[in-house]
């Protein structure tokens, strides 16, 4: 340890040091600490003044020399430490460092303001705004804009004015209102003024507006965030909650009493704002949502639609209203107005009135089968959209939902007039139950289907789906039984049975009046033996696209699965005109997910399960797909090489079952055709023609040229057997259908 040290004593002198030690102790010790030791002058400016004790010196604005010991050093910061001074090290004060707090220094920002009616009343923890028609500070409140407007928080008062903290840590000694709750962010109060509240502000007209994160009783972070001025949305709330809410207030709804206004009550307004009761016609049709709060007793929050993360009715699935209004997990014969789910350890709600667009049940309904409709957005949230607090999106188990793949080409490019049962769009059957088809029907009519498209502008029906169909039927004379039953099959009857699903789907007419059927259909056997179940009659809208969704219960199976049974959805469409149908979705739950659209290619593949093509998905079978002599991509194109000459053609999608197979020229489009490069058209026509080695090709009047063989459901064996010789090149198209084909012509 030496000079260098700052804890370095150097030590006293006796009368028995040496000479040596002396001078060793002056020029070592003594020295070199006074070396390292820099004075500042206060005059310098450099920024510390120093004053030494003697009985000459005086100098102005340091203490007198008279007032410090000679041989004492007074030293302290000057009022301005300019730069270039360097502390190398830590700095240490031994005593008292005093600051006064009532000026404004770094970290918390801080203004003494004063006010013509002084500081009476003021205290610290008040929030306080600033009023220009006082001249001064004035105390804020969360129940308007303007009084709102925060400036700060009062620290303390002095003379006339008070001292106002802006932003920062603040400690106060104590606080008038009772205290605040460590950990808590605390609002401005809408009720009692200058007070700080950790219970945000709900009701419509406050503000919401978070002030001070607590670390203590009376300690915290004052921050002065920016204000949510409370309409028709609620507060802030989660992505869970409030996403469709108002607050109605006594005064606003015209009534005289609020007093039957509880929460977990359903609200209607037929001209009278009502409790909704399910023995009142027309409150049950004019439905608005469910009241979940109610903050005071001249005001309450409704949600219209959506997710409510506390469920004010502790209950899962449909819930209906009973004659009181409440929300009751028993069938009373209303339409569903919301579906509860559990969601951890707490009860959710998803509202969903009808609207007044459902016209009543058939008869069948499995039970807690039940069903509603909106034409607002789909929900987000529920039992079928929260695991472990991570949303998602349920699957569609409709494949081809969107309509977006037409491989059979029917109504595609024009309207198809077929009377027939047929599919349609791929995995969509239109079975006809028309008196044009009923046996000694005197009634007369006709029929159509079409592609149609969608703008990619439009908004009206979600996902972005590229087409729809559109279903034509006139009708006369006898209309006993008359209706289009147009339905989607889904392999396995056993499908979904017993669980409870959500079918959504968009649907329009071009005259008001027209219904339609929502049904189920499980075929046992995949020929005759079938259960169809009603689950609603809906009333359809007139050229406007409206979204419907049902939920509902999936039968159990009253028989043993067998042959290509099937689970089919779908719609009995029962009046003459137009009606078109858009975005189906079927999934699992009781709550009504967004559509997440399928890429097309995606949406191929689940139809080439059952029907595909070497075409591609967008060019109609038959089309002449050679463009001189060149082969055709799509098509299947080999070499007739001896000994066999045939070719294993394998599907790109695993099929259903074994299909039907059939072949076509791409060159001609003729059926049971293929074409020969080599020769330069199809084999049917190159009889007499010289191909490899002056080998003659033989092409008999009416005979087969091309077969198939060893049909899988993995492939097939394509044999050409007339119109060629070893080596000549071969392409051919084909459609395998191996679709549940049941009831089509």
């Amino acid at each position: 340890m030496g000079v260098e040290d700052n804890d370095f004593q150097i030590s006293d002198l006796t009368s028995n040091t040496s000479f040596f030690e002396w001078a060793s102790k002056t020029n070592t010790d003594i020295i070199g600490k006074l070396n390292r030791m820099r004075l500042y002058d206060g005059i310098s400016g450099d920024g510390i003044n120093v004053v030494v004790g003697s009985a000459t010196i005086t100098e102005a604005g340091t203490p007198t020399a008279t007032s410090i010991t000679a041989g004492d050093i007074f030293v302290e910061m000057s009022g301005t430490v300019e730069k270039g001074v360097t502390f190398n090290g830590d700095v240490t004060v031994n005593g008292t460092l005093n600051y006064d707090f009532t000026q404004a220094f770094g970290g918390v920002k801080t203004v003494s303001i004063g006010f013509s009616g002084g500081t009476a009343g003021f205290t610290a923890g008040d929030v306080v705004r600033y009023d220009a028609d006082l001249g001064g500070v004035t105390f804020a409140r969360a129940d308007s804009p303007t009084n709102a407007e925060v400036l700060g928080i009062v620290n303390g008062e002095r003379n006339n004015e008070v001292s106002v903290v802006t932003q920062g840590l603040v400690e106060f000694n104590s606080i008038r209102f009772g205290g605040l709750s460590a950990g808590c962010i605390h609002f401005l109060s809408p009720t009692n003024h200058g007070e700080l509240t950790n219970t945000e502000p709900t009701v419509i007209g406050q503000v919401s507006k978070p002030l001070f994160l607590a670390t203590g009783s009376t300690s915290g972070v004052f921050f002065n965030y920016r204000g949510q001025h409370l309409a028709g949305t609620g507060g802030t709330g989660d992505t869970n909650a409030d996403n469709n809410a108002f607050f109605l207030t006594q005064a606003s709804s015209g009534l005289s009493s609020f007093a039957d206004f509880t929460v977990g009550r359903v609200v209607s307004y037929d001209g009278t704002w009502k409790i909704t009761k399910n023995s009142d016609a027309g409150s049950l049709n004019s439905i608005i949502g469910v009241i979940v709060a109610k903050p005071n007793s001249t005001t309450v929050k409704i949600i219209t639609s959506g997710f409510v993360n506390e469920s004010p009715v502790n209950a899962a699935g449909p819930l209906f209203v009973d004659g009181d209004g409440n929300l009751t997990p028993t069938s009373t014969g209303s339409p569903v107005v919301a579906v509860g789910s559990l969601v951890g350890s707490d009860y959710a709600l998803v509202v969903n009135p009808s609207l007044g667009e459902v016209s009543g049940f058939n008869g069948g309904v499995p039970s807690g089968s039940q069903q509603y409709s909106r034409s607002a957005p789909a929900n987000l949230g529920g039992v079928t959209a929260t695991t472990g607090g991570v949303s998602y999106v349920n699957d569609n188990l409709i494949p081809n939902g969107s309509f977006s793949i037409w491989q059979r080409g029917i109504g595609v490019g024009s309207a198809f007039t077929g009377t027939g049962s047929t599919y349609f769009a791929d995995r969509w059957v239109r079975l006809n139950r028309t008196n044009v088809d009923v046996a000694g029907s005197t009634g007369s009519g006709s029929l159509s289907l079409e592609r149609k498209d969608f703008t990619t502008t439009q908004t009206d029906v979600e996902g972005n789906p590229l087409y729809y169909a559109r279903f034509n039927t006139t009708i006369a004379g006898n209309t006993y039984n008359d209706i289009i039953h147009v339905e989607n099959r889904v392999e396995g009857s056993d499908t979904l049975r017993g669980e409870n699903v959500t079918l959504g789907f968009y649907a329009k007419a071009n005259s008001a009046g027209k219904t339609a059927t929502i049904f189920v259909k499980q075929n046992t056997d995949g020929t005759s033996t079938e259960t169809k179940t009603n689950i609603a009659d809906i009333r359809l809208p007139n050229n406007d696209w409206q979204k419907f969704v049902t939920v509902f219960e999936v039968p159990e199976l009253t028989a043993t699965p067998s042959g290509n049974h099937y689970f089919a959805v779908g719609l009995d469409i029962t009046h003459s005109g137009q009606v078109d149908l858009a975005q189906f979705k079927l999934a699992r739950g009781a709550a009504s997910t967004p559509v997440q659209p399928r890429t097309i290619e995606s949406e191929y593949d689940l139809c080439a399960r059952y029907y595909q093509r070497s075409y591609a998905p967008d060019v109609a079978t038959r089309t002449k797909t050679f463009v001189s002599n060149s082969p055709d991509a799509t098509s299947v194109n080999f070499a007739a090489v001896p000994a066999e000459r045939d070719f294993y053609e394998r599907f790109p999608t695993r099929m259903r079952g074994t299909p039907a197979v059939t072949l076509y020229s791409p060159f001609s489009g003729e059926t049971g055709e293929a074409y020969n490069r080599s020769f330069g058209d199809d084999l049917a026509t190159s009889s007499g023609s010289r191909g490899f080695a002056g080998n003659v090709r033989v092409a008999p009047a009416g005979a087969t040229t091309i077969t198939t063989d060893a049909t899988s459901k993995d492939g097939f064996l394509i044999q050409p057997v007339a119109g060629l010789v070893d080596y000549d090149r071969i392409s051919v198209h084909y459609v395998a259908d191996a679709d549940l084909n049941n009831n089509i012509s």
